[in-house]
Protein backbone atom coordinates (compact mmCIF):
# COMPACT_ATOMS: atom_id res chain seq x y z
CA UNK A 1 0.00 0.00 0.00
CA UNK A 2 2.73 2.34 0.44
CA UNK A 3 6.20 3.32 1.29
CA UNK A 4 7.78 4.11 4.52
CA UNK A 5 10.62 6.09 4.38
CA UNK A 6 13.47 6.70 6.92
CA UNK A 7 11.42 5.36 9.15
CA UNK A 8 11.45 2.38 11.86
CA UNK A 9 8.33 -0.51 11.06
CA UNK A 10 7.34 -0.50 14.71
CA UNK A 11 7.42 3.17 14.96
CA UNK A 12 5.04 3.31 12.17
CA UNK A 13 2.80 0.18 13.34
CA UNK A 14 2.81 2.10 16.67
CA UNK A 15 1.42 5.19 14.95
CA UNK A 16 -0.55 3.77 12.11
CA UNK A 17 -3.89 4.48 13.80
CA UNK A 18 -2.84 7.82 14.69
CA UNK A 19 -1.37 8.26 10.99
CA UNK A 20 -4.80 7.20 9.37
CA UNK A 21 -6.65 9.43 11.52
CA UNK A 22 -5.04 13.00 10.83
CA UNK A 23 -4.17 11.77 7.42
CA UNK A 24 -7.20 13.72 5.47
CA UNK A 25 -5.92 17.06 7.25
CA UNK A 26 -1.73 15.88 7.26
CA UNK A 27 -1.53 17.34 10.02
CA UNK A 28 0.80 15.05 11.69
CA UNK A 29 1.68 12.82 8.71
CA UNK A 30 2.33 14.40 5.19
CA UNK A 31 1.67 12.21 2.46
CA UNK A 32 3.06 12.48 -1.00
CA UNK A 33 2.69 10.49 -3.57
CA UNK A 34 5.70 9.30 -5.71
CA UNK A 35 6.06 8.77 -9.29
CA UNK A 36 3.95 5.66 -9.20
CA UNK A 37 0.88 7.08 -6.96
CA UNK A 38 2.23 5.25 -4.27
CA UNK A 39 1.35 7.17 -1.02
CA UNK A 40 5.06 8.02 0.78
CA UNK A 41 4.53 8.07 5.21
CA UNK A 42 7.18 10.69 6.68
CA UNK A 43 6.76 9.07 10.29
CA UNK A 44 8.62 8.81 13.74
CA UNK A 45 12.10 10.23 12.80
CA UNK A 46 11.01 13.12 10.89
CA UNK A 47 9.00 14.31 13.78
CA UNK A 48 11.98 15.95 15.40
CA UNK A 49 12.11 17.54 11.94
CA UNK A 50 8.55 18.35 12.21
CA UNK A 51 9.18 20.22 15.84
CA UNK A 52 12.45 21.64 13.87
CA UNK A 53 9.85 22.74 11.60
CA UNK A 54 7.49 24.43 13.71
CA UNK A 55 10.33 26.42 16.04
CA UNK A 56 11.27 27.47 12.41
CA UNK A 57 8.27 28.56 11.47
CA UNK A 58 8.06 30.85 14.62
CA UNK A 59 11.23 32.12 14.20
CA UNK A 60 10.26 32.83 10.48
CA UNK A 61 6.76 34.55 12.09
CA UNK A 62 8.51 36.88 14.67
CA UNK A 63 10.67 37.81 12.52
CA UNK A 64 8.31 38.14 9.61
CA UNK A 65 6.63 40.57 12.49
CA UNK A 66 9.88 42.53 12.63
CA UNK A 67 10.01 42.60 9.14
CA UNK A 68 6.23 43.67 9.12
CA UNK A 69 7.41 46.58 11.27
CA UNK A 70 9.72 48.13 9.26
CA UNK A 71 7.36 47.02 6.39
CA UNK A 72 4.85 49.87 7.61
CA UNK A 73 7.55 52.12 8.73
CA UNK A 74 8.64 52.25 5.24
CA UNK A 75 4.94 52.53 4.33
CA UNK A 76 4.89 55.34 6.38
CA UNK A 77 7.55 56.67 5.15
CA UNK A 78 6.93 56.29 1.30
CA UNK A 79 3.17 58.24 2.43
CA UNK A 80 5.23 61.17 4.01
CA UNK A 81 7.52 60.94 0.58
CA UNK A 82 4.43 61.44 -1.14
CA UNK A 83 3.01 64.28 0.60
CA UNK A 84 6.59 65.67 0.56
CA UNK A 85 6.21 64.90 -3.67
CA UNK A 86 2.51 66.20 -3.32
CA UNK A 87 3.78 69.26 -1.55
CA UNK A 88 6.67 69.74 -3.95
CA UNK A 89 4.33 69.30 -7.01
CA UNK A 90 1.66 72.08 -6.02
CA UNK A 91 5.17 74.29 -5.16
CA UNK A 92 6.46 74.14 -8.96
CA UNK A 93 3.01 74.64 -9.94
CA UNK A 94 2.86 77.69 -8.22
CA UNK A 95 5.67 78.78 -9.61
CA UNK A 96 5.31 77.83 -13.07
CA UNK A 97 2.02 79.30 -12.56
CA UNK A 98 3.56 82.59 -11.19
CA UNK A 99 6.67 82.67 -14.03
CA UNK A 100 3.41 82.58 -16.85
CA UNK A 101 1.73 85.48 -14.83
CA UNK A 102 5.11 87.26 -14.93
CA UNK A 103 5.98 86.16 -18.51
CA UNK A 104 2.56 86.98 -19.75
CA UNK A 105 3.49 90.57 -17.68
CA UNK A 106 6.91 90.95 -19.67
CA UNK A 107 5.01 89.93 -23.16
CA UNK A 108 2.52 92.71 -22.43
CA UNK A 109 5.69 94.95 -21.59
CA UNK A 110 7.22 94.40 -24.50
CA UNK A 111 4.25 94.16 -26.39
CA UNK A 112 3.65 98.17 -25.14
CA UNK A 113 7.59 99.09 -25.82
CA UNK A 114 6.96 97.44 -29.45
CA UNK A 115 3.94 99.84 -29.86
CA UNK A 116 6.01 102.75 -28.66
CA UNK A 117 8.96 101.97 -30.88
CA UNK A 118 6.54 102.03 -33.40
CA UNK A 119 4.85 104.80 -32.65
CA UNK A 120 8.50 106.93 -32.09
CA UNK A 121 9.81 105.47 -35.47
CA UNK A 122 6.52 106.92 -36.78
CA UNK A 123 7.05 110.37 -35.13
CA UNK A 124 10.63 109.96 -36.26
CA UNK A 125 9.95 109.63 -39.83
CA UNK A 126 7.59 112.52 -39.69
CA UNK A 127 10.43 114.78 -37.83
CA UNK A 128 12.00 113.52 -40.90
CA UNK A 129 9.73 114.62 -43.50
CA UNK A 130 9.18 118.03 -41.68
CA UNK A 131 13.38 118.34 -41.97
CA UNK A 132 13.62 117.27 -45.40
CA UNK A 133 10.42 120.31 -46.25
CA UNK A 134 12.38 122.92 -43.45
CA UNK A 135 15.35 121.71 -45.39
CA UNK A 136 13.56 122.97 -49.03
CA UNK A 137 12.34 125.76 -47.45
CA UNK A 138 15.59 127.21 -46.18
CA UNK A 139 17.27 126.30 -49.24
CA UNK A 140 14.25 128.56 -50.74
CA UNK A 141 15.18 131.32 -48.31
CA UNK A 142 18.65 130.94 -49.57
CA UNK A 143 18.16 131.52 -53.17
CA UNK A 144 15.61 134.28 -51.97
CA UNK A 145 18.27 135.97 -50.07
CA UNK A 146 20.86 134.94 -52.79
CA UNK A 147 18.14 136.75 -55.72
CA UNK A 148 17.54 139.84 -53.37
CA UNK A 149 21.53 140.21 -52.73
CA UNK A 150 22.30 140.28 -56.76
CA UNK A 151 18.80 142.61 -57.38
CA UNK A 152 20.01 144.71 -54.71
CA UNK A 153 23.88 144.71 -56.23
CA UNK A 154 22.41 145.31 -59.27
CA UNK A 155 20.51 148.69 -57.97
CA UNK A 156 23.37 149.98 -56.21
CA UNK A 157 25.51 149.67 -59.18
CA UNK A 158 22.82 151.28 -61.20
CA UNK A 159 22.70 153.98 -58.01
CA UNK A 160 26.43 154.45 -57.94
CA UNK A 161 26.61 154.90 -61.70
CA UNK A 162 23.69 157.32 -61.57
CA UNK A 163 25.52 159.22 -58.83
CA UNK A 164 28.61 159.70 -60.39
CA UNK A 165 27.02 161.71 -62.99
CA UNK A 166 25.75 163.88 -60.83
CA UNK A 167 27.92 166.83 -59.20
CA UNK A 168 26.80 167.70 -55.17
CA UNK A 169 28.19 171.31 -55.45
Amino acid sequence: MGIIVGGEKEAFVKNATHIARRWKSAREADILLAKSGVPVFFCSMFNGLRMDLKELREDNEDKHMAHQKEIQALKENMDGLKENMDGLKETVQTVERKMDEGFSEHQKEIQALKENMQALKENMDGLKENMDGLKQTVDGLKQTVQTVERKMDEGFSVCIRALRGVSLY
